[in-house]
């Protein structure tokens, strides 16, 4: 009898649930994009060769000529708090998939910020290094707000970095 039950409700089960999540995702390629987005970012970075995880703090603003079309331009401002921060700046290239989820890519810089001590004196060393980032995101939209999580890889000489965390943002 029990497999009875199994057989007969754990694939009704799994249908109703699978019609749910395809029912979320239509409705959330359905909102409308707007020209503008902003958003704030919160999470952590995790620096391959020193297997060291930092958080990490940012803003972006994306600008969507053609709300009609899946390109959109973007730059964005990231700090770093690790034993020095460091600071990011970069402009990627957008491509949204049926407004269910995105992919960005694009070059950008890092300037790093070291305090040397010598004595009393305090020497601050500024580093400025090229990046490529990569990363996607999926966006959950609550009328012009949205919750996206997101993931990049950040390409950088000698220091390839994940950053991973969500976005707050605010669409208009």
């Amino acid at each position: 009898m029990k497999f009875l039950v199994i057989l007969v409700f754990v694939p009704i089960s799994i249908n109703a649930q699978s019609s749910e999540v395809a029912n979320s995702l239509e409705e959330n390629s359905k909102h409308i994009l707007h020209h503008n987005h902003v958003a704030i970012f919160l999470g952590s970075t995790t620096f391959f060769k020193k297997g060291e995880s930092h958080f990490s703090v940012g803003l972006d603003y994306v600008y969507r000529p053609n709300v009609e079309e899946p390109w959109a331009f973007s730059i964005f401002g990231e700090a770093i708090f690790a034993e020095h921060t460091e600071y990011l700046v970069g402009l990627p290239v957008y491509y949204s998939f049926n407004n269910i989820w995105w992919l960005r890519a694009g070059p950008g810089i890092e300037i790093i910020q070291e305090e040397e001590y010598h004595g009393a004196e305090v020497e601050t060393k500024t580093k400025v290094e090229f990046l490529f980032r990569i990363g996607a995101g999926f966006p959950f939209h609550f009328g012009k707000y949205t919750i996206t999580p997101s993931v990049d890889f950040d390409l950088v000489r000698n220091n390839d970095a994940i950053v991973w965390g969500f976005n707050i943002g605010y669409g208009f």
